[in-house]
């Protein structure tokens, strides 16, 4: 898959894209599907005629303001009706305050042709050929019918390199939330596709979602950063998800996630999710944009899940719980069915319905972790993520977007277990003796010798109690543990 349109012409700058030199690019992306032109100014007036209640960013704010979690699951099917239904099920009986839709996957591939055919032969069987929903197909009407059935917000989910396209029938249909993958649609979704690519085109959904929030239509922006099958410690996902924020907030982005992924270790998520919003911060306000509105969210965990539904309900409420300790605005919360297949619309609403228990149980019950082990918990996340920052920024001589591409050409920004061709893959990530996720070889990373120092002594206790060396195999079993029903190796 290769990006369209414009983007490649222009050289990688951080600067905020000039509107002329967005709208000729917005032409030749509405050339990938010719008949799906938007016209901006009617799906402007569109966004600003709905009610609050169904925008994505003042629904955050207003959670934010109250110091509440907002839940929103992960569930699409490819028809209209059908995703009325489910997107009713999940709003009805689990409460959702976020209605998600996913992409299905060839319109993430700019497959635009197989995803019109397989909604048709979803239509024409009664059963779902695509494995989510296929914006484009369905055009700005068929969207907007979806968003105008229920009265709560609406965000659009996808990883992906290139969703330009896919994002302005979103926006135009009435999803006032799209999320953002402009590194890990590379790393985790894509062999070949470059970095530099990737972020112009993001940059290009970044600079469409400013538009509407200068105009009066804020668009919530929610960053991913990194993570793959096993994931990876707090630190390189809250670095890549703040220099994704960066990004985003060159082009005007005004509201926006940064995301943190939980792996079933509720001090260290709980630790990093603290990071993570204190560094976002931070590290916003001193690019210049400190006008900004940033909310912490908490993946549930993306990795392989138990078949056993009482023990994946186990994993998503341990994970809740760690959330909601850290801090977080909103939880993506997963299915206990994710171990099965494609969960049931009744599998999702009874997940939400669990994690919305242990949500206001937690609530109430306020700290209830060691302080003084989080604390020294966050120092660790803090100072190995500030690290990453800073060197990433350095060879971008402090423009986010080329120290990003420098970074990882570098090696200073790695992963393990991804399919992209263009990483070093030189680190090595094994879980202590207490579940929390550890540095066995940091590869290229800039680590503070502190925190490696840190990082060798809690596999150290693990090595001991298990009579082996930290080692591949090692890693191996900590991908089967969560699996075969166990939070912990």
């Amino acid at each position: 898959m290769a990006a369209s349109g414009s983007a490649h012409d222009r050289p990688l700058s951080n600067a905020s894209l000039a509107w002329d030199g967005f709208l000729a690019e917005r032409r030749e992306v509405f050339a990938l599907n010719p008949g799906s032109d938007i016209e901006l100014d009617e799906a402007l007036a569109y966004l600003r005629s709905l009610p609050e209640t169904k925008n994505c960013a003042r629904a955050l704010a207003a959670a934010k303001a109250a110091g509440e979690t907002l839940l929103q699951p992960r569930a699409a099917v490819p028809t209209i009706e059908a995703q009325i239904a489910l997107m009713r099920c999940l709003a009805e009986e689990g409460d959702a305050d976020i209605l998600p839709t996913q992409v299905d996957s060839y319109s993430r591939t700019l497959d635009f042709d197989q995803a019109k055919a397989g909604l048709e032969q979803s239509l024409e069987s009664g059963q779902p050929k695509l494995n989510g929903f296929p914006f484009v197909a369905h055009g700005v009407a068929g969207t907007r019918q979806v968003t105008e059935a229920l009265a709560k917000p609406f965000c659009m989910r996808q990883v992906t390199p290139d969703t330009r396209l896919v994002a302005e029938v979103a926006m135009a249909g009435g999803y006032t939330g799209v999320t953002s993958h402009a590194i890990d649609g590379v790393v985790s979704f894509s062999k070949n596709f470059s970095f530099e690519e990737s972020i112009k085109c993001y940059q290009y959904v970044d600079r469409l979602a400013a538009h509407y929030q200068e105009n009066g239509a804020p668009i919530y922006r929610e960053y991913r950063g990194m993570v793959d099958a096993v994931h990876l410690p707090p630190s390189l996902i809250i670095a890549t998800s703040i220099l994704e924020a960066l990004m985003g907030a060159a082009q005007g982005v005004k509201v926006m996630g940064v995301c943190s992924f939980v792996c079933g270790h509720m001090m260290q998520e709980a630790a990093g999710l603290r990071v993570l919003q204190q560094l976002a911060e931070e590290y916003l306000a001193r690019f210049g944009h400190g006008d900004v509105t940033v909310f912490s969210v908490a993946n549930h965990w993306l990795g392989q899940f138990p078949e056993d539904e009482a023990r994946a309900h186990a994993l998503i409420n341990v994970a809740t719980a760690a959330a909601v300790l850290g801090g977080a605005t909103e939880i993506i919360v997963k299915s206990v069915q994710e171990g099965k297949g494609i969960p049931t619309k009744e599998a999702n609403a009874a997940s939400l319905r669990s994690v919305r228990a242990v949500l206001r149980t937690f609530k109430v019950q306020g700290e209830v972790l060691d302080r003084t082990l989080l604390a020294e918990e966050a120092a660790i996340i803090e100072m190995e993520a500030r690290a990453l920052l800073e060197k990433t920024l350095e060879l971008g001589d402090g423009d986010a977007a080329k120290g990003t591409v420098r970074a990882f050409e570098a090696g200073v920004l790695d992963s393990l277990l991804a399919p992209y061709r263009g990483l070093k893959g030189e680190i090595m990530i094994v879980r202590d003796g207490h579940g929390a996720m550890r540095y066995l070889d940091h590869g290229n990373l800039p680590l503070p010798a502190e925190a490696i120092a840190y990082n060798r002594e809690r596999l150290a206790t693990r090595a001991a109690r298990e009579g082996r060396a930290p080692d591949y195999e090692m890693l191996v079993d900590d991908i089967n543990a969560i699996a075969e029903g166990g939070l912990l190796p």
